[in-house]
């Protein structure tokens, strides 16, 4: 076994990412391909199941005095009352009863749901070609979506802990454009894992170029069941393998996200421990909401109130629940750097395996809340081509870069983001916790303090020769990163306080995303100088940039 690199050994320089080979189980056969045969039920199934169970508890009175007898209070809407309804219904409810025939009804509308989501199944197809994904769908109304791939941003396999159970998988193609996305929800899970490999691959040519090798034309095939680990990491012998769907769905369940295969790196880079992941989500903004509701809560009960503490129980159990679901989305998070560009992994029982492909990532900010200042945490989050405006509040996880962690894990992440123009860590260091003007970083007036508070004096910003630098931030630090050959525009902007105080701001425009890109509070000389110094840096960014756009 050929021995990787450490990428946390010092003068490691990360590969740059090569055209992944075309998948041997080729796809890109022009014919069109049903999804998951469980479908119908992960889509609609859950919705006929709790409509069942309305019904069932309305009617628990009328089964029980079915079961042990006597009469109940539906016999007064029952069989003795069928004035209310027109004469051709009244005849069929004396001849039969009103509970067969309501028997009756409830068969047919499930008969009538089961019927449609299977027609809908049946209905509904993709394709894969050299030159696009293409899904059609629906009944009456026809439906059709394409991806190109020579625009495709990235793609997201979602595991929901229900899909598991049946092995599937739902796949999402990013594209460029607002919500022009293409989702196959769902295919089986080792289907989505080969589709999302043979789609990168075949964007990255298309991207490039160039033509993919001929591949024999084949529908895929599930792949094998994963082999179980033991304790040490190591395989377990095959006469200690089970067999059958439940090995199958066990291994599923405790096979790593990450493919081994396609790894620039060894592992995941960042390791984050569950006790850190959930001191972060309590040491927020919410723990101090929570103490105030607490405080209040005993204020009340001592001033013999207690109905208003009562009152906020339901609040209380909101509260743990946003953070239980938080914790467990974050869980087993682990990101690393794969030929077909960064594999971002988390989730316990969902889960989620995003990939970007190289240049898609437009805007990265190392962030610091106020309170996890004692602890030394910090979190990384990106702007990204591909998201939707629609889907923002969905996208939140996925454009998480790190949950929470420290200084050394800031650079290690950093280094995946930005293989091809790492910085150096002195200088990612200075801008984190730095406060005078070091490493070229450039202030702002003393009057910025107009527009920028107790953050003036943490305000700075660097134009480098691939990459802008600016931080900010007295109690909440941040530090911003954009390549600069990703930047769309540059904008110069004044308005009414600036004008009085002779401050301007530069924003160099890119994606829509989390991070924040205005460089405010400069100079107003000193802004026009920034704003063409800048717009010259990214014309020469782009024309020396050799990374698929």
């Amino acid at each position: 076994m050929t021995q990787l690199p450490d990428p946390q050994q010092p003068g490691f320089q990360h590969p740059a990412p090569q055209l992944p080979a075309p998948s041997p189980i080729a796809t890109a056969d022009g014919e069109w391909h049903r999804l998951h045969p469980a479908t119908p039920f992960l889509r609609g199934g859950l919705a006929l199941v709790i409509v069942l169970g309305i019904i069932i508890a309305n009617a628990r009175d009328w089964i029980v005095s079915l079961v042990v007898g006597g009469g109940n209070e539906w016999d007064e809407f029952g069989a003795s009352d069928t004035s209310r309804f027109p004469p051709f219904i009244r005849d069929i409810v004396e001849t039969f009863g009103i509970w067969v025939v309501a028997s009756v009804v409830v068969v047919l509308v499930i008969a009538a749901i089961i019927g449609f989501s299977y027609l809908s199944w049946r209905r509904h197809s993709y394709r894969i070609t050299h030159e696009a994904v293409e899904v059609r769908s629906g009944i009456v109304f026809r439906t059709s979506r394409q991806a190109r791939l020579d625009r495709v941003q990235g793609v997201n396999v979602n595991r929901q802990w229900l899909a598991r159970l049946f092995g599937a998988a739902q796949l999402k193609i990013s594209t460029a454009g607002q919500d022009s996305n293409v989702e196959l929800s769902y295919l089986r899970s080792s289907t989505a894992d080969e589709l999302r490999r043979e789609i990168l691959s075949l964007a990255a040519h298309r991207k490039a170029g160039t033509t993919p090798g001929a591949q024999p034309a084949s529908v895929p095939t599930p792949a094998a069941a994963p082999a179980l680990l033991g304790p040490d990491g190591v395989p377990l012998p095959a006469a200690n393998q089970p067999h059958g769907i439940v090995s199958q769905r066990l291994g599923e369940f405790l096979t790593p996200e990450l493919d081994e295969s396609l790894l620039v790196e060894p592992t995941s880079v960042v390791r984050i421990p569950p006790v850190r992941l959930v001191m972060s989500r309590i040491v927020g903004l919410g723990t101090v909401i929570s103490i105030l509701v607490v405080a209040f809560v005993i204020v009340m009960a001592v001033r013999g109130e207690g109905f208003i503490a009562f009152g906020l129980i339901p609040f209380g159990i909101a509260m743990i629940g946003v953070l239980v679901s938080r914790v467990m989305r974050l869980l087993q998070f682990s990101i690393a750097l794969t030929l077909d560009g960064v594999r971002v992994g988390q989730g316990l029982l969902s889960t989620t395996n995003d990939t970007i492909p190289p240049g898609r990532i437009h805007a990265i900010e190392v962030y610091q809340p106020l309170l996890w200042r004692p602890f030394g945490w910090w979190t990384i989050r990106i702007n990204k081509a591909g998201d939707s405006v629609s889907e923002q509040s969905q996208q939140q996880a996925t454009n998480t870069m790190l949950p929470v962690g420290k200084r050394a894990d800031v650079h290690r992440v950093l280094a995946v983001l930005l293989p091809n123009a790492p910085i150096a860590e002195e200088l990612v260091d200075f801008a984190l916790i730095g406060k005078k003007s070091q490493f070229g970083f450039r202030g702002v007036p003393k009057r910025a303090w107009i527009r920028l508070g107790f953050g003036r004096q943490r305000q700075g910003y660097r134009i480098g020769e691939n990459e802008l630098l600016f931080r900010g931030g007295a109690v909440w630090r941040r530090l911003v990163i954009i390549p600069l050959a990703r930047v769309q525009s540059v904008s110069l902007r004044q308005g009414w306080v600036g004008r009085q105080a002779k401050i301007a701001t530069v924003q160099p425009q890119t994606v829509l995303g989390p991070v924040l890109t205005g460089i405010a509070g400069l100079d107003r000389d000193q802004a026009l100088g920034t704003f063409e110094e800048l717009t010259a840096a990214v014309v020469a960014a782009g024309l020396r940039d050799d990374e698929a756009r």
